[in-house]
Parts: structure tokens; C-alpha cells; sequence
């Protein structure tokens, strides 16, 4: 197996195709946007969202590149069928496909002669979701979990995924920013008292929020040391609330879904 595709880094990163923990705006999607009987599943590593599909009356095959991959998904339950093979050289017909799904795999792939086969053998459909770049957290030497798999070659802008897409001709793509970043959870998370409830219409600007992370960050060294029982650090603490009362952050979207019509 490739440097990096192992069943370890697929738990580590939370691929749930592997861990079965399905996600709800995936689901939704599918439930929602897929076109017609005949299913592909590119990429579908150990088959947890290949076997809901097949769930819903559908006939669904499943293709991955790794074989350890697809024995973690062939059991005797299956509802799906499942295929080895490289989504850059499809083993099927043209338009063997009414719909096909592809999740978080172009940024491991040559994505330009995958999306070419993808379309090559799809009739109808083609939904697409990859990760956003981190065009923002970056400059602050911050990230998210997600961006460290090492098994990711890029991640797309709306400009640079729109352009991917378009040369395969489609008559129609709909972008769609997804896995927005619960700033407000995090924010409660990190502090040891309650916050107050961010009000959605004030926006954040970028220095107070530079100023709310350097905060929270000094916040975690005064948990652990004795300062933070002085009225002082409590106080500080109670007015920096206050003044994150009000306000609610700018949405950052970790990943981007296409839904690519063909016809």
C-alpha cells in the first residue's frame, strides 16, 4: 500500500467510509441529489456510505485502489458490489453510471484525468466534495486537523474547483461550501465559564479575532497554574466575555461540494 494509505491513517483522520460514523451533510446529500438506479462509489475505501446507498434501493458499486480498504467493506451482509480498480482508469463502460459520488479523493489523485473518467462514465450526474483551502488560518500559522492528512496533494478555492469541473464540459455545476467551523463551540469549549450567546448579525473583525485566539491561548497556561484563582485573572476573564458578547465570526468552510450535471 502506498506511503500514507493505511487503515491507521484512515481512523486517525476520521474517514468515515472507514470509521461507519456517516456524516449527516453527506447523507443529506445523497438522499437528496443522487440521480437515478445504477450508482458508482469512487473511492468508496471501506464502503460505509456505499452500503447506506445501497440501502435506499439502489444498485451501487463501490471502487477503491487498496485492497485492505475493500475487505474492511466485503462482508456477508453486503448490499453493494465492490471493485478494485484506479479512478484515473475507470474499469467500466461509458455511461455505465446514472450517478456517481466521489468523496474527499481528487486531492490524493491526478485530479484533471480522474474527473475525465469520472464524467466518462456517468449518464447523468457527477457529486463531487473536496477540501477548501485554508486561505485564511494559514497566514497565522494556524490549521485544522483535517489539512494535516499527508495524503492530500492541494485543496481547492471555488475559482480553482469551478475551473477543474468546466473541463469536462458539464451543462451545469453548483458549488456548495460545507463543514462550516463552529467558532462559537470552540470559543466555549476553551473558556471555563459560560459565554454569553454571540449575536449572528455583528461580524468579527480580523483583529479581534487574532485577539481572541492570543487570549484564549494564554487562557489554557492560566488554567493550569494557580493565577487563574486570583480575582485579577477571574476578572479579566468576565470582561473579555463581555466583549464577545454580541459578536459572531466570519464562516469558514473546510470543505466544497460540486453537484456536476452532465446532460
Amino acid at each position: 500500500m502506498d506511503n500514507g494509505y493505511t487503515l491507521e491513517n484512515a481512523r486517525k483522520f476520521g474517514w468515515a467510509s472507514i470509521t461507519g460514523k456517516l456524516n449527516p451533510s453527506r447523507v443529506s446529500l445523497l438522499k437528496n441529489h443522487l440521480l437515478g438506479e445504477r450508482i458508482l462509489d469512487a473511492g468508496c475505501s471501506g464502503g460505509a456510505y456505499a452500503e447506506f446507498v445501497a440501502s435506499q434501493n439502489r444498485r451501487v458499486i463501490g471502487l477503491d485502489r487498496y485492497a485492505d480498504f475493500l475487505q474492511l467493506a466485503i462482508n456477508d451482509d453486503n448490499r453493494a458490489a465492490y471493485v478494485q480498480g484506479d479512478v484515473t482508469s475507470l474499469p467500466f463502460a461509458d455511461k455505465s453510471f446514472d450517478s456517481t459520488y466521489c468523496f474527499d479523493v481528487l486531492e490524493h489523485v491526478d485530479d484533471e484525468a480522474s474527473l475525465r473518467e469520472l464524467a466518462r462514465v456517468t449518464a447523468r450526474r457527477l457529486i463531487l466534495v473536496v477540501p477548501q483551502e485554508n486561505q485564511l488560518l494559514e497566514a497565522y500559522g494556524l490549521t485544522f486537523y483535517h489539512y494535516i492528512d499527508p495524503t492530500h496533494l492541494r485543496y481547492y478555492t471555488e475559482e480553482t474547483f469551478h475551473k477543474l469541473i468546466s473541463r469536462i464540459g458539464p451543462t451545469r455545476i453548483s458549488l456548495i461550501p460545507d463543514q462550516p467551523v463552529e467558532w462559537n463551540l470552540i470559543v466555549r469549549e476553551m473558556m471555563q465559564e459560560d459565554m454569553p450567546a454571540l449575536h449572528p448579525e455583528t461580524i468579527l473583525n480580523l483583529p479581534l479575532m487574532l485577539r481572541t485566539i492570543k487570549y484564549l491561548a494564554q487562557d489554557l497556561a492560566l488554567t493550569k497554574s494557580l493565577d487563574l484563582k486570583s480575582s485579577l485573572a477571574k476578572a479579566k476573564k468576565r470582561n473579555f466575555i463581555k466583549q464577545l458578547s454580541g459578536i459572531s465570526f466570519k464562516e469558514i468552510h473546510m470543505e466544497l461540494i460540486a453537484i456536476v450535471d452532465l446532460v
